[in-house]
């Protein structure tokens, strides 16, 4: 639980209604019939919309007969979801028109962001994949714990790299330093905020390609 009543799953959902996102699914893997509750008794269906234009629905972690394990991972999470059709709104009779791109976020941070910025930004640029990020200095924030990523010089939307939880020599090839710049701690890099825009085909693509690599990988969005 998060100040009293709230729970941190609050914080994207009403980023979600307030940027007009009618169709959410909540992926679960731990206190999952907790969770549940919580979103039931909390957005009513008429917060997104009525019938099967508009809702929330807690999916819980996914397993099939074929597979070892429940989901190892966010991203494994999405993929076992996707792959099954829930995603695509088979659960509600297949009669949900195709998504153009999905908005992939964590469910445990806290900020305040209108999507359809992030939305606007992918759909102008043409990217398969869109990031959310911060640029903050590296003395400020604890990177042995975040994503962080440096852009390309000819390119300022395009990722150049990402490292998950960089260690000090990788972070000094990500860093951006300036010419007052005289320790690490002063340099830039780019935080990666846990907020991702995919387009529907590199979603098809890509988590085809996981489910051959990954019946025993631990999977996150970010690795």
């Amino acid at each position: 639980r998060f100040a009293a009543t709230y729970r941190l799953i609050d914080i994207p959902l009403a980023n979600l209604i307030a940027s007009g996102v009618s169709r959410t699914f909540v992926l679960t893997q731990w206190n999952a019939h907790s969770l549940n509750q919580h979103v039931q008794a909390a957005y009513p269906q008429d917060l997104f919309g009525f019938g099967d234009k508009g809702f929330v629905e807690c999916l819980p972690s996914y397993q099939r007969p074929e597979e070892k394990t429940w989901s190892t991972g966010s991203a494994d999470s999405v993929r076992r979801h996707y792959q099954a059709g829930t995603l695509q709104g088979k659960s509600h009779g297949g009669c949900l028109s195709e998504p153009k791109a999905y908005i992939i976020c964590s469910g445990e941070s806290l900020y305040q962001m209108d999507y359809n910025d992030i939305l606007k930004t992918h759909n102008e640029t043409g990217a398969e994949i869109t990031i959310a990020t911060q640029k903050r200095k590296v003395g400020d924030i604890d990177y042995h714990n975040l994503g962080v990523l440096s852009m390309r010089e000819d390119m300022a939307t395009a990722v150049e790299h990402f490292k998950e939880k960089p260690s000090v020599d990788e972070l000094k090839e990500i860093a951006v330093c300036g010419d007052e710049s005289e320790k690490l701690e002063d340099c830039e890099v780019a935080v990666n905020m846990g907020i991702y825009v995919f387009s529907e085909r590199i979603m098809r693509d890509l988590l085809g390609r996981i489910e051959c690599v990954a019946d025993d990988m631990s999977l996150d969005l970010g690795k």
